[in-house]
């Protein structure tokens, strides 16, 4: 899927893409139904003066739509101040790396990747792109907030930097639902 214009489109595509290609598993101990390796991209305009106005989060009162858990809360304001710090520290001396990955562990242990894995800034042709990778995702619980935290993560590093925001490239192994 490429390119998608508004949050109400990319979830009436993914429940689309459930109907017709998710598989049956069985995991921790619960039946589900699993979209394998999805990938999509959420593209913020680079023509528009606000690049935050083109992709259209179009869910009603998203600002204050509720985490599935306090932990994903937390997860979210972690993910945001180490945004925050890589744009201080990092992004300042060198913003063509490719060394601004953010990676954090589920629970704060060492041996457990988080369900939000991987973020990585990358500046090309001007813009400044966020790449994720997400292990695993509850689409009916966590699928629109983890979106709206990627696009907060972007928009808070574009307005750090003064880099206009380019394309939210989003990878997850196991987007599922619980029957």
């Amino acid at each position: 899927m490429k390119h998608c214009m508004s949050m109400y489109y990319l979830v009436e595509m993914m429940k689309m893409a459930f109907q017709k290609h998710s598989k049956e598993c069985f995991v921790n101990g619960r039946d589900t139904m699993e979209l394998y390796d999805v990938f999509y991209d959420l593209f913020l305009s680079p023509f528009e003066e606000n690049n935050f106005a083109k992709f259209d989060f179009d869910i009603p009162d998203i600002e204050n739509f509720p985490p599935a858990h306090a932990d994903d809360e937390i997860e979210r304001f972690k993910f945001f101040a180490a945004i925050q710090k890589f744009c201080e520290n990092q992004l300042a001396n060198d913003e063509h790396s490719r060394q601004y990955v953010i990676q954090q562990k589920y629970n704060d242990d060492n041996d457990l990747a988080s369900c939000i894995s991987f973020m990585q800034l990358i500046k090309r042709h001007g813009f400044l792109d966020l790449h994720v990778v997400v292990r695993s995702q509850n689409f009916e619980k966590n699928f629109v907030y983890d979106n709206y935290t990627f696009f907060k993560c972007l928009k808070i590093a574009s307005e750090k930097t003064g880099i206009p925001a380019g394309t939210i490239h989003v990878k997850i192994i196991s987007l599922h639902v619980f029957v």
